[in-house]
């Protein structure tokens, strides 16, 4: 039982990141979607919810985005009080579904819980994350711009700081692809 769980979780889970850094969310989804049903199966509920919620930011990326929405519920019922990790992706893929349906203050406020709920912890990965997620909600906001290019300034200088030099060149790419002066 201990492999399977090693498997469906946390293996399904870095091998999901890489390949939304490799910026292939169908192939992300592939092994997310392979450990999230294996976890269902055998009841796993303790990788469950971050299992979800990056499966949930891959369905986006498809956009597939009802189905993201849903497994951001599920990740939330799965997922315990203090799973900062959890619950700051959930509210990360949340934000952006509510951003495209057109609601700019829940979309707001849930980016921003996501980035203080990763700021609460060391994880810098997770920390780049939600400020892409955030100046993402951001950018499409009046007189917004601004903001959504010191969070990118602020995520490629955490992805530095990591050593994820693929982030930090995916971050810098943003800065082009949503029309935003780099700093």
């Amino acid at each position: 039982v201990a492999l399977t769980v090693w498997l469906a979780g946390p293996l399904a889970q870095f091998a999901g990141w890489i390949e939304l850094l490799a910026g292939d969310p169908v192939a992300a989804e592939r092994e997310l979607r392979a450990g999230y049903d294996k976890l269902n199966e055998i009841g796993e509920l303790s990788w469950l919810s971050t299992t979800a919620a990056l499966l949930a930011e891959a369905a986006y990326r498809v956009d597939r985005v009802d189905e993201a929405e849903e497994l951001t519920r599920a990740s939330e019922k799965s997922a315990s009080a203090d799973d900062r990790y959890s619950h700051a992706l959930l509210r990360g893929v949340r934000a952006r579904v509510l951003a495209g349906r057109g609601d700019a203050s829940a979309a707001e406020q849930l980016a921003r819980e996501s980035v203080a709920l990763a700021d609460e912890t060391d994880f810098l990965d997770l920390r780049w994350h939600t400020r892409i997620g955030l100046a993402d909600v951001l950018r499409s906001g009046d007189d917004q711009a601004e903001a959504a290019r010191d969070l990118l300034a602020e995520a490629v200088e955490i992805a530095e700081r990591k050593g994820n030099l693929v982030a930090a060149r995916r971050t810098r790419d943003l800065f082009e692809q949503w029309g935003l002066s780099a700093p």
